[in-house]
């Protein structure tokens, strides 16, 4: 995905994961936790699911590594100079653990479409930033 935002801006919005309540429907709510975060994941998805992520940016990504009982998460948003803007691309791996694996094969169809939803949201609020504060 292309945005108007600069890779700095980019990178400075994905880095602060309260950000993700903004252009995740499936992130009910952000809390700082230690070094980390603790997400609440519902509305359809996993309810109730409370995933601690430790987030590292070396430079062109923000990568949040998550754990929970059922499911290991990896979330990479590599960002690079575009034109003006920037370049965003987003890597999400997951590893089910335990029952959770009986529905990995659907849950995989709904991560697709989710995946496609969350990117043109992020788009709008990163072209929001790079638009400046409205008036």
């Amino acid at each position: 995905m292309t945005t108007k935002a600069t890779p700095e801006q980019a990178l400075a919005y994905l880095g602060d994961l309260h950000n993700l309540e903004a252009f995740v429907e499936e992130v009910d709510a952000v809390e700082r936790s230690g070094a980390g975060y603790k997400f609440v994941l519902g509305r359809g998805a996993l309810p109730d699911l409370v995933v601690d992520y430790v987030v590292t940016t070396p430079g062109t990504a923000v990568v949040a590594e998550g754990t929970h009982s059922s499911i290991d998460l990896i979330d990479r948003w590599d960002v690079a100079p575009a034109g003006d803007g920037a370049r965003v691309r987003y890597v999400g791996t997951y590893e089910l653990k335990g029952l959770s694996k009986v529905g990995g094969p659907f849950s995989g169809q709904l991560g697709r479409r989710s995946v496609k939803r969350v990117a043109e949201r992020l788009k709008i609020r990163l072209d929001g930033l790079a638009a400046g504060p409205s008036s």
